[in-house]
């Protein structure tokens, strides 16, 4: 036998709000479009070197979580979305940072920390070591973990061996000295605390000048990445004098969702245009036509109600 869901609980078709919803994830969908021809324009310049293709991924990432969120929208899941818009600004602040100054050596800072987690996590793979042995032990606990032997694995040996041999690379030498001088001092040290950068989000947020946007909409989200906002806007006062639970696929945050989602991407843009300062000029007539629906939807004052 199979269940429908219970509509009260998780409703399946809300027509009532079906088209406002479309149009949030339509905009969304628009200046995503004009991020996939920023992301043509820079692979048409065919520029070489490693550096490169760290701000190009960093955009794609940025692309991909938006129209994530602008699925989730059209859908109404408009709480799953907020863990998505936190990853979507944690992403905008990296390529903020990584474009601002010193390009090159923040996208091989980038490279080498990618390199180094590798290595952390292909040592866990290792029953050979004191780390891996320890790991093999917390695999046996789980019972979703049948066969904890991974180190036989000609993968494995293959990735281990491109982390080691990228690190010892000439491009990299400098890099990975500094590195290491700040693992010194920071155990696990993020990408952007080289060179004596930020040692995490909220003094990367700091440094770039957004620590209000950190402090109301990174930290708000938190609740939503880390499971501890089950109870925070999930209950609602009726006309018994008790509460309600809020039905899943609740659609009341998706304006404010869908324009911060926008601002986000338009902060991104703003930044990578010092990679094609020639099409300015292609993001100016884009905006303009733009402008007027985004206006529309900051402006506009909808009622969209708990349910």
């Amino acid at each position: 036998m199979k269940y429908k869901s219970v509509d009260d609980i998780l409703p399946r078709e809300q027509s009532d709000v079906k088209e406002l919803l479309h149009s949030f994830s339509n905009l969304i969908d628009e200046i995503v479009n004009f991020g996939t021809h920023m992301m043509k324009w820079e692979t048409e310049k065919k520029l070489v070197g490693d550096e490169n293709i760290i701000p190009l991924l960093f955009l794609r990432n940025i692309l991909e979580t938006a129209d994530a969120i602008s699925i989730l929208i059209k859908n109404s899941s408009v709480d799953a979305s907020k863990s998505s818009l936190r990853i979507l600004l944690e992403n905008v602040l990296s390529l903020e940072y990584l474009l601002e100054k010193d390009t090159k050596n923040r996208a091989l800072s980038f490279i080498v920390w990618i390199a180094h987690k590798d290595l952390k996590f292909y040592q866990k793979l290792d029953g050979n070591t004191q780390v891996g042995k320890q790991f093999k032990a917390e695999f046996k606990k789980d019972s979703l973990i049948k066969n904890p032997a991974l180190t036989d694995s000609i993968d494995y040996l293959h990735a281990k061996n491109n982390s080691e041999e990228l690190l010892n690379l000439p491009i990299y030498s400098e890099v990975e000295k500094e590195y290491k001088r700040t693992e010194s001092k920071i155990k696990n040290p993020n990408w952007y605390s080289l060179f004596a950068g930020p040692q995490n989000i909220q003094q990367l947020a700091k440094y770039l000048n957004r620590n209000a946007i950190y402090e109301i909409m990174y930290r708000g989200y938190s609740g939503n990445v880390h499971a501890t906002d089950i109870y925070k806007g999930k209950l609602y006062p009726n006309d018994k004098n008790t509460v309600d639970i809020v039905q899943i696929r609740n659609p009341k945050d998706a304006q404010s969702i869908s324009i911060d989602t926008v601002n986000y991407l338009l902060m991104s843009y703003l930044a990578y245009f010092k990679r094609i300062p020639e099409k300015k000029l292609d993001f100016q007539n884009w905006y303009l036509i733009f402008k007027k629906d985004f206006d529309e939807l900051r402006n506009k004052k909808y009622t969209i109600e708990y349910k």
